[in-house]
């Protein structure tokens, strides 16, 4: 038997699956890279065979938890970081590098952005919370609107909170900084195979109405 650093039992042997509550939208790049990745991460081993242990990369993250670790957990922190590669996700990590040049301190930044972010605000997002939005399960959504709150715990936000400092470290960095690079290099991939269609289409309708000219003109003969 493990005991975290706050003298909780931990079972020694863990597997989790590193999946969000709700799947990625197909058509939102961001939603399937951040998933992919963070399975990917997940699943990386440790530096060194002394650090060797099952879910090292959750283990590791969540270091500090005051709690058992759990397979919910494990889906609260991969729903997160999915919803970080929506819009609203990427604006927030906008916000929290700012922050993170204005204060000097990455670690509080991102703690206070994500606070920021996370206010209820009636009127704005139909009073509905980050955070909720974020882990409702699709059956709570209608029409693309949350029509029903989560029913969130205490360990769910800290759960998130702990994926937020996360984000402001060396680690977290570089892990945003690889799905970047990955979610502009299909964004490229899919414009460039537009334009590739388009040009196609086109130049098909060109090559069509040539023909069309060409046929009346023999009909003028």
């Amino acid at each position: 038997m493990i005991f975290n650093m706050f003298g909780h039992e931990q079972i020694e042997l863990l597997s989790f699956t590193h999946v969000a509550i709700r799947a990625p939208r197909a058509d939102v790049i961001g939603e399937v890279v951040m998933a992919e990745k963070w399975q990917e991460y997940m699943q990386r081993l440790a530096p060194s065979i002394h650090d060797e242990c099952d879910e090292y990369g959750f283990r590791s993250l969540m270091a500090s938890f005051p709690f058992p670790l759990t397979q919910r957990l494990a889906t609260v922190a991969a729903s997160f970081i999915q919803w970080l590669g929506t819009n609203c996700g990427r604006c927030f990590l906008g916000d929290a590098e700012k922050a993170a040049k204005a204060l000097d301190n990455r670690h509080d930044a991102y703690a206070a952005a994500w606070a920021l972010e996370n206010v209820r605000h009636l009127g704005i997002n139909g009073g509905v919370r980050t955070i909720e939005a974020a882990l409702a399960p699709k059956d709570h959504y209608q029409y693309g609107a949350l029509k029903r709150l989560p029913d969130l715990t205490e360990q769910d936000y800290e759960a998130v909170e702990h994926v937020v400092l996360w984000l402001g470290m060396r680690e977290g960095k570089a892990f945003i900084a690889e799905c970047e690079r990955e979610i502009t290099q299909r964004l490229d991939a899919q414009r460039h195979a537009r334009i590739a269609e388009w040009r196609k289409q086109n130049t098909v309708a060109h090559l069509r109405e040539k023909t069309k000219l060409v046929n009346k003109r023999d009909e003028w003969r």
